[in-house]
């Protein structure tokens, strides 16, 4: 190791080594330091925008929905299962959920999803839209609210922000909703229909909520009794996402069907790994250019530096002693970028999680930059990037077993 540094530091570091090379590993370490930079800083903040969506659903999302499998009476068998579920010190409360057709003042029109939630889980859902109003995406409590509770009327509803924004509504406006079967009603048939008040627009950062769903109080009987749509549901919230398995075991699988938020929510988990995931991968191809440029490197040196490599092994150097140099100096070279890029970009990431530097524009539902730190995904690059730098330096290196000294010697003598 001490002849490959001594070897790379006069013909790759010193000034007086030959420019061409010199440039080369120059670009060659700045290549593979800013993908390495790039592989940190991206995949953190794409963890940290995963995060920030996860815990915006466990805030809004209930963790379980259980539906009774009996289609006549539902809310008996749900009320008693929620006393069981309640007992293991868990939050359960029975909601409705209709599909509902909007009608504004000015006649636009509008779907919407309907939900009749427990007084509780409705001033849960509203301090934690409030949370988020502020910036603060955290894990709400349900045992500390800290702000006033807004008390919705029989009349009054609430509604996400881009579904006001479509059919542009504000706070005090009345909205007409009827079940969507009342449109194919014959003609002379009058539809059943509410008239409603718009008491609050709320914002979640989840656009299934956002524009979909319209919310009351639940009273003993719902807007729309009789609707096809209509469905009477327990959710579940828990204090310890955890302690997920443990509640699941107390439901009989026979009599309710149990939903997750992760279940719900699937289709949005997996197209974040996969975007994740091929982001990764293309910068990872970004990565394995510039640690292949290694290659360029070392064949470069390697011919320039034939008379001097000749003398060395007439002298006694073994030709795996040369292999093994020329790797140190591959491998030098690329950990040099590795290490350099790496710790960049870990101090990029520590400056974007303690400061507010960057605001993104109101179209996001996160003005910052959120960073996640995985230690393991930070050894999987550095044990990648290192693999690869020494696959680079070592096949380059295996070439110079073929080299014969005795061949390089005569042609310089008969040379000169």
């Amino acid at each position: 190791m001490k002849l490959s540094w001594l070897f790379f530091k006069k013909y790759i570091l010193s000034k007086n080594a030959n420019s061409i090379t010199r440039k080369i590993s120059f670009l060659c370490f700045l290549g593979i330091g800013i993908s390495v930079l790039a592989m940190t800083v991206i995949v953190s903040v794409m963890n940290g925008f995963g995060q920030a969506i996860e815990s915006r659903l466990l805030n809004f999302e209930p963790h379980l929905i259980i539906k009774s499998k009996k289609p006549s009476d539902p809310s008996s068998d749900l009320k008693s299962l929620s006393q069981k579920i309640n007992s293991a010190h868990v939050n359960s409360y029975l909601f409705y959920e209709d599909q509902a057709i909007l009608r504004t003042v000015d006649g636009q029109y509008g779907s919407a999803l309907l939900k009749g939630l427990d007084g509780a889980s409705l001033q849960h859902f509203i301090q934690s839209a409030r949370q988020v109003a502020q910036s603060r995406v955290k894990k709400m409590s349900w045992t500390d609210m800290q702000e006033s509770p807004l008390i919705l009327g029989k009349d009054d509803i609430v509604i996400g922000t881009d579904l006001a924004y479509q059919l542009g509504i504000f706070i005090g406006d009345q909205v007409v909703i009827t079940p969507p079967e009342s449109l194919l009603l014959p003609a002379g048939e009058i539809p059943q229909t509410q008239k409603r008040t718009i008491q609050d627009v709320l914002r979640t950062g989840i656009q299934g909520i956002d524009s979909q769903v319209i919310l009351y109080t639940k009273k003993e009987t719902p807007l729309f009794q009789d609707s096809l749509s209509h469905q009477v549901l327990l959710e579940v919230y828990l204090d310890k996402i955890s302690d997920i398995d443990s509640v699941l075991k107390i439901i009989p699988t026979d009599q309710f069907d149990v939903q997750t938020w992760r279940d719900r929510n699937a289709a949005l988990f997996y197209s974040l790994k996969m975007e994740k995931g091929l982001i990764t991968f293309f910068l990872f191809l970004a990565l394995l250019i510039g640690t292949f440029s290694i290659v360029t490197i070392l064949i470069l040196l390697a011919t320039q530096k034939r008379q001097e490599i000749a003398v060395l092994l007439t002298l006694g150097l073994k030709p795996s002693q040369l292999s093994r140099m020329f790797t140190h100096i591959g491998f030098l070279i690329s950990a040099m970028g590795i290490l350099g890029g790496f710790t960049l970009g870990l101090l990029i990431c520590i400056f974007l999680d303690q400061t507010s530097w960057i605001e993104l524009p109101d179209i996001y539902y996160d003005r910052t930059l959120p960073v996640q730190f995985v230690p393991q995904f930070y050894a999987f690059i550095l044990i990648l990037s290192i693999s690869v730098s020494l696959l680079s330096s070592y096949l380059p290196a295996k070439w110079l077993l073929k080299f014969k000294p005795q061949d390089i010697l005569r042609k310089n003598f008969q040379g000169s």
